[in-house]
């Protein structure tokens, strides 16, 4: 039988755990969020360059 001193520790060990995994999913929210801003900003960067190519044709 596991003693009530033990059954702390290990709670205290999985709070740990918990924490750690709450940490760790908030980084990549933060980062997901990052990527989500520079997808766009590539997205926009190369419609703008599309279209600046095609008025560069249609003017030739």
């Amino acid at each position: 039988m596991i003693s009530a001193i033990e059954q702390k520790k290990i709670l205290e060990k999985k709070m740990k755990r918990l924490e750690k995994i709450g940490e760790l999913e908030n980084e990549m929210i933060e980062k997901e969020k990052d990527y989500k801003k520079a997808k766009s900003k590539y997205e926009n960067e190369l419609e703008k360059f599309n279209n600046n190519f095609q008025q560069g044709k249609e003017n030739e």
